[in-house]
């Protein structure tokens, strides 16, 4: 399985205001968060926040953790929000329902 883990750090305020579009987006755009078979997390210092997209290919995929956590497993210090955009994952509520 393949998790890829990207770091945005804290830009300072007076910093971002000197700031070109360009360099605003590698600074705060999350891209490439649903590539087939693999794991996408961007770790925000913002709150120390994780964002990421889950897309299984032929294989199942397991949320591990990573050196960035320091934890043992995913959510040891942590919560989750999942939003399925297609109900394949045994959850029976109906599709697009953000409850869970």
């Amino acid at each position: 399985m393949n998790t890829v883990v990207k770091k945005y750090f804290s830009v300072h305020p007076t910093h971002a205001q000197s700031l070109n579009t360009q360099q605003l987006r590698e600074h705060f755009l999350l891209t490439d968060l649903f590539i087939s078979g693999s794991v996408q997390l961007r770790y925000s210092h913002y709150d120390r926040m994780i964002a990421g997209g889950i897309m299984p290919g032929a294989n199942k995929i397991k949320l591990e953790t990573t050196d960035v956590l320091k934890a043992e497993f995913f959510l040891e210090r942590r919560e989750m929000y999942r939003k399925c955009r297609q109900c394949r994952c045994g959850d029976r509520r109906r599709q697009g329902d953000d409850a869970g």
